[in-house]
């Protein structure tokens, strides 16, 4: 005849999954989807914009870039590693995962060979692209593992537009305008003090050194894009 009361300690939020579909989605991100759809979407995974630009929106401190192009339609989206989500492609997390091993994975998907590239491989029958695989990004492995620092996808449209602005052909097509893939995503900051010797450089960033490789133009220049865009830069600093 006596009731008892019980507090029940809250569940924990599960962190959200970005499930892997080439073409289609990464978990309920879907390419194809209006802009304000998405953005409410996100918003009900309890990401809030970080900033937008352009047909672009970030998120999580840049760890997530939506590319809308310029008819508000969903084209590309990318990731960087951050400790509030998880990224799945067959069952593995792209960011624990050895270049060599990520990239023969991907690979067992595609149709053709297509020869090791640990710096922009792009995966053209899935529309799948890496970018810069180095220690400094084994977050999850104390920094042993040479990790790709990004990982992203698209539709046909975002495809057709790395190859129509590539010059390196299908296997290289982050060359010259798509060099802009470089700091913001990897980085999830802005950028501070620049140095550079050869083809590396480097970003003091909130005192911890990031690592850049980038190809040289043939006049020995190098480009390097201030904004995240992994198309088109705009601004650049240049050698």
């Amino acid at each position: 005849g006596v009731v008892k009361t019980f507090r029940c300690p809250p569940q924990p939020t599960p962190m959200p999954v970005f499930d892997i579909q080439p073409r289609l989605r990464a978990g309920k991100l879907t390419l194809g989807a209006d802009r304000t759809a998405t953005r409410a979407l996100m918003e009900s995974l309890g990401f809030a914009t970080s900033h937008s630009r352009d047909g672009m929106d970030y998120y999580d401190d840049n760890s997530i870039q939506l590319d809308f192009f310029d008819d508000d339609v969903l084209h590309f989206i990318g990731f960087a590693y951050s400790p509030n989500f998880d990224v799945s492609y067959c069952d593995n997390d792209p960011f624990d995962r050895d270049a060599t091993a990520l990239f023969q994975l991907i690979l067992a998907n595609e149709p053709s060979e297509i020869p090791f590239n640990d710096y922009d491989p792009f995966f053209p029958s899935q529309i799948i692209a890496l970018w810069d695989a180095q220690e400094q990004y084994d977050y999850n492995g104390d920094h042993k593992r040479p990790v790709f620092a990004t990982f992203s996808m698209g539709d046909q449209r975002y495809r057709d537009e790395m190859l129509a602005n590539s010059s390196g052909g299908e296997h290289g097509v982050y060359a010259e305008a798509l060099r802009a893939h470089l700091p913001t995503l990897a980085t999830r900051a802005g950028l501070g003090a620049i140095s550079d010797s050869s083809c590396i450089v480097r970003f003091v960033q909130g005192g911890v050194v990031k690592t850049f490789r980038c190809a040289a133009t043939t006049n020995g220049e190098i480009q390097l894009c201030h904004c995240l865009d992994f198309r088109f830069g705009n601004r650049r600093w240049w050698r």
